[in-house]
């Protein structure tokens, strides 16, 4: 339950600043890192990205802790 509704906030936050929004990054704590193998390890590798770049928001997995960094410049 706690992942859908991460999912469904990720959702509705990402539609209503993406048009503000030049940039997007995903980072990750607690057990999603760069380098355990996790299934966001992609999405983290990828760093400061356009906006449209963004094309899967966290949750990646189940209790996913990963969130979006927006950059509005």
């Amino acid at each position: 339950l706690n992942t859908e509704i991460s999912n469904v906030s990720s959702q509705v936050l990402h539609n209503k600043i993406k048009e503000y929004a030049s940039y997007a990054e995903v980072y990750g704590y607690g057990e999603c890192s760069e380098n355990d193998g996790s299934p966001c390890e992609e999405w983290l590798k990828m760093g400061k990205v356009p906006i449209d770049d963004i094309v899967e928001l966290p949750p990646y997995h189940p209790n996913c802790e990963c969130i979006v960094i927006y950059y509005i410049e």
